[in-house]
């Protein structure tokens, strides 16, 4: 079975987008090296909601995971066009997992907070690396998803580097079949 890994970036005040989608406000933090392209490396498969997949094919760039399988979670139908390597898929995480698991390398849990939530929920994430950015939006789409069936499951900090820029990444390590209190 592979690792499912979370690996984003949000607010201190626990927010990844604001309440449009938008995350222009990264756009200020990219001069730094803050290890993506070591992280993607490891990954061969990606998977995300519809509304994170419609706004990564809405930025006037090429699809930013080609070569990788990219698994949409939706219960909307495609779109007529989609890049290559692009599957829509329906159903509970578990069994989206199951069908992974003849992966060799890391699954990225790339977004939104739902499908998170949903991979939290089932206890299939090993991994979350956030990337806390030194700004407060004040709202917007939160970290993780509000509307939780209950805890998910403890993590341990592994791991936190502070960059120049105020960027403080923060390495949690899932507890196998344990709660948080």
């Amino acid at each position: 079975m592979p690792k499912f890994r979370v690996y984003l970036a949000a607010s201190v005040d626990g927010y990844i987008a604001e309440t449009d989608g938008s995350v222009a406000w990264l756009d200020g933090f990219g001069s730094e090296d803050y290890g993506y392209e070591a992280f993607a490396a490891g990954i061969k498969t990606v998977i995300m909601g519809r509304t994170s997949f419609d706004q990564t094919v809405s930025f006037d760039v090429p699809w930013p995971y080609a070569g990788k399988r990219s698994l949409v979670m939706t219960h909307r139908d495609p779109p007529d066009i989609a890049p290559d390597d692009v599957s829509f898929v329906s159903g509970a995480a578990q069994d989206i997992a199951a069908g992974l698991e003849d992966t060799d390398s890391d699954v990225w849990l790339m977004g939104g907070a739902e499908v998170i939530g949903q991979f939290l929920d089932a206890g299939l994430v090993d991994t979350i690396e956030i990337f806390v950015m030194p700004i407060l939006l004040g709202s917007g789409i939160p970290t993780f998803s509000g509307d939780r069936s209950g805890p998910g499951p403890a993590v341990e900090l592994t791991g936190s580097t502070r960059f120049d820029s105020g960027v403080v990444r923060l390495f949690y390590t899932a507890k196998k079949n344990a709660t948080a209190d």
